[in-house]
């Protein structure tokens, strides 16, 4: 590869985003480029691959890396420090001429809520990769709070700070007229997120009043408002996280305001870049100015309206400073600006004759991959042999396709070589032709066994080859392995 990316796929949001971003500005410039999923300590709840992510891969622009599988790569990035807060319990099978570490995330926040420990994570990355890598934050707030750790545990911070990027297009709308001829636009879209408001009244209802003075759009709810102000703003207009696009909302907008909680050390914004992507004139807290530089109009929460209202009544300025919110995004924060610090590392793409990759090694996954993978138990009773070979296959493909699963499948037929050439696992069960005991009786024999084989290999997941078949409703009363032992009867 020229450039693996290593990044937890399943992240919501921005994170996600990013890294498809740099999947399409890297890859459109000829990079190859592969993914290596690893669990992040930050994501407490399972979730599928990303779909923008997932599409990236459909169509072919990425390689997946499978747990195991080795890899050479010129530039390896690791996506988030929190993909190394525990020991990973072995070597990667990665050979890499230069690690860069991107920092979208603070050690901790100002209310003393730990996220990582950098000296830890610079150590665990040695150990899983024998090199060490060079820490790049996202923005100068990043940089401030790496000083420390830099001084004390000895990590290698880069000079120049690892900025996401976006493209403009299918963000910017037309700005020469306002949404609304009556009165001023303004918005904001985020998770919910208590720490993502103002934490008094008086500035909460500054930079968003509720008088109808202006208009004030919401997307992503307001959570924890509420409990600021004492009651629920009538005058603005809320959607739910997810409602709409992010791209038709910030079309509905003229000027997007985000002031947040003073103990919320935001790493980057994702939100005002798209903001600034759109076309859309954005105010912030002063603390930002050091990312976004002359890109944005900073306040804050008790000057914010002082800017809405110079901007309304000056059209021309208000687009004077789209237009240079939309030049500083090219010039810093664009797909090519990503392809030239990728280019300053490793020089241009690589003209090589690409490698069919090796098939993953067991030995070689780290305890921490095998431990994270998950094992689907796949009900095959009384489907035939060819049936099973047809489903080994797809297992296959589907294995390679979700990041690395392990599957099991419990069939009433002899195990077909084509699952033991695939290293599939395959667990045989007494056939309902086969069963010398009361007929009635092997449903059960057939679920308790189906159960037995869910706890040893403590499947996450239990599903049926053919829910047309027959007998597919033994295995729908059968739970996925959860720790505790269920009883054997079927009831």
């Amino acid at each position: 590869m020229d450039v693996l990316l290593v990044c937890d796929l399943r992240f919501p949001g921005g994170t996600s985003t990013s890294v498809v971003d740099e999947i399409r500005a890297a890859t459109a410039a000829g990079y190859r480029l592969g993914l290596l999923h690893l669990d992040s300590s930050s994501l407490r709840t399972d979730r599928p691959i990303h779909p923008l992510i997932r599409a990236e891969l459909d169509r072919g622009a990425a390689t997946l890396i499978l747990p195991g599988q080795a890899v050479t790569t010129r530039l390896l990035v690791v996506k988030h420090p929190t993909l190394f807060t525990m020991p990973l319990g072995g070597r990667l099978p990665i050979t890499a001429d230069k690690v860069i570490l991107v920092v979208g995330q603070v050690p901790h926040d100002r209310d003393g809520t730990v996220h990582y420990d950098p000296a830890l994570v610079d150590a665990h990355l040695v150990a899983a990769l024998g090199q060490r890598a060079v820490w790049a934050p996202v923005s100068p707030v990043v940089r401030d709070h790496l000083r420390a750790a830099a001084e004390s545990a000895e990590i290698l911070v880069a000079p120049t700070d690892w900025v996401e990027i976006i493209d403009p297009e299918g963000w910017l709308v037309d700005r020469s007229t306002s949404v609304d001829v009556q009165r001023a636009v303004i918005g904001r879209h985020s998770r919910p997120s208590r720490m993502k408001w103002p934490s008094t009244a008086s500035d909460l209802l500054a930079a968003y009043p509720d008088d109808g003075s202006v208009g004030v759009r919401v997307l992503g709810g307001i959570d924890g408002v509420v409990d600021v102000l004492g009651y629920e703003p009538m005058q603005w207009e809320v959607l739910a996280f997810g409602a709409v696009s992010a791209q038709e909302f910030l079309a509905g907008i003229d000027v997007f305001v985000y002031q947040h909680h003073p103990d919320l050390v935001e790493a980057f914004g994702r939100t005002i870049l798209e903001a600034l992507a759109s076309g859309a004139v954005v105010v912030v807290p002063p603390h930002f100015e050091g990312l976004f530089g002359g890109a944005c109009l900073y306040a804050e929460p008790l000057g914010v309206m002082a800017i809405v209202e110079r901007l309304w009544a000056d059209p021309l300025a208000r687009q004077r400073q789209s237009d240079k919110g939309l030049a500083e995004l090219g010039r810093r924060f664009s797909p090519a600006a990503h392809v030239g610090r990728v280019a300053a590392l490793i020089g241009p793409p690589s003209t090589a004759k690409l490698r069919v990759l090796p098939a993953p090694d067991a030995e070689l996954i780290p305890q921490r991959q095998r431990d994270a993978l998950p094992t689907v138990v796949v009900a095959a009773l009384g489907a035939s042999v060819a049936q099973i070979e047809e489903a080994v296959e797809l297992l296959v493909g589907q294995r390679a396709y979700a990041a690395g699963f392990v599957p099991v499948i419990v069939t009433t037929e002899r195990p077909p070589a084509a699952a033991l050439a695939a290293g599939v696992q395959v667990e045989v069960i007494t056939s309902r032709r086969n069963w010398r005991q009361a007929p009635e009786q092997w449903p059960e024999y057939a679920a308790g066994r189906l159960r037995i084989f869910v706890r040893q290999h403590r499947a996450t997941s239990v599903t049926v080859l053919d829910l047309g078949h027959p007998d597919a409703w033994i295995a729908l009363r059968v739970r996925p392995w959860s720790g505790i032992a269920e009883p054997e009867a079927v009831t």
